[in-house]
């Protein structure tokens, strides 16, 4: 999340005219669609942090990554002839017993304060909503139509079951979605990006 701001502020040209990841157009053929994701470690947020945040910083802390999100909202609105597809980041494991204990030694050092495995998980929730939410998060008062929210997140909890996610990999030890979770996501985003792309075009 912390490198957003630097690569949509430095780099949109190459973003708009990238294919498949590390080539580029040379016909003069730019993206309408960008879609654009951070992985699971993301979600592990150790502390709210102090607003309003800084987008560079790495730490990862709720007030940086609200930050950075914000930040990146002037270099997609001035590309209003692209739609820009955020995904949340998908949810981690619920640490077992041993990570958990290391990741609570962490904390203690990070923040000075231990933390709590469950307000991670909250916290998590909390900001993930907050991307998501039209009226009174991220996109509040943003006034274009080419900028939305899909909450992989969400599904990958289950629809809110837990804060922690419900298909997990490799015998549930990785937090990578296993294919379940994967589907289950696909067949959400077929319908939701219709419809982004038809409120884009006719909004």
């Amino acid at each position: 999340i912390c490198h957003w701001n630097a690569k949509f502020r430095d780099d949109m040209e190459k973003i708009l005219t990238c294919s498949r990841q590390d080539t580029f157009f040379t016909d003069g053929t730019r993206n309408r669609i960008v879609v654009f994701k951070s992985c699971f470690p993301n979600n592990m947020l150790v502390s709210d942090g102090t607003a309003p945040g800084d987008p560079d910083d790495c730490a990862k802390t709720l007030a940086n990554a609200q930050a950075a999100y914000r930040a990146i909202l002037p270099y997609l609105e001035r590309n209003p002839a692209t739609l820009f597809v955020a995904f949340t980041a998908p949810p981690l494991v619920r640490p077992i017993q041993y990570k958990k204990d290391k990741i609570i030694e962490a904390l203690k050092v990070f923040t000075g304060r231990p933390d709590t495995l469950d307000k991670i998980g909250r916290r998590a929730r909390f900001f993930n909503n907050w991307l998501k939410d039209a009226e009174h998060g991220w996109l509040h008062g943003y006034a274009r139509k080419n900028v939305v929210v899909f909450d992989y997140y969400d599904i990958l909890t289950d629809y809110g079951k837990s804060d922690w996610t419900a298909y997990p990999s490799r015998a549930g030890q990785d937090s990578h979605p296993n294919s379940e979770g994967n589907t289950r996501a696909a067949r959400a985003f077929v319908p939701f990006l219709n419809q982004a792309l038809h409120r884009f075009i006719h909004g």
